[in-house]
């Protein structure tokens, strides 16, 4: 099961990733709980209008560290094409719609600085 040490590592890792991917307009809760979806080790869901997003790690697996990290790096990617997901997933979505939310994204990876 994943201790309270990792879920801390967790967090570090997602505030990291909020941080690089410069997602700071959303307000986060992060969860220590059990994820109904057995295949789940960590999840993400979010509220557009009120731009909150609760990010869970399950407390009923087993991770190593690298895999928190991972898990941690993955929600973020989660959050980050949330509206993009739910935009193609629209029937009234226009092309324009899915064009300026792609180039949200383009725009928001540019920004990031990769380091060796």
């Amino acid at each position: 099961m994943t201790t309270k040490k990792q879920f801390d590592v967790f967090i570090k890792e997602c505030d990291r990733y909020i941080d690089i991917f410069g997602l700071s307009e959303y307000f986060v809760l992060y969860q220590h709980v059990k994820i109904e979806k057995d295949e789940w080790q960590a999840g993400c869901t979010v509220d557009f209008e009120g731009l909150n997003a609760i990010i869970s790690l399950s407390n009923d697996v087993v991770l190593t560290d690298y895999e928190i990290m991972a898990a941690a790096k993955h929600e973020i990617l989660e959050l980050l094409l949330a509206k993009l997901d739910k935009i193609m997933k629209a029937r009234t979505v226009t092309e324009a719609e899915i064009v300026e939310e792609r180039h949200k994204v383009i725009n928001r990876l540019l920004r990031v600085k990769i380091t060796k």
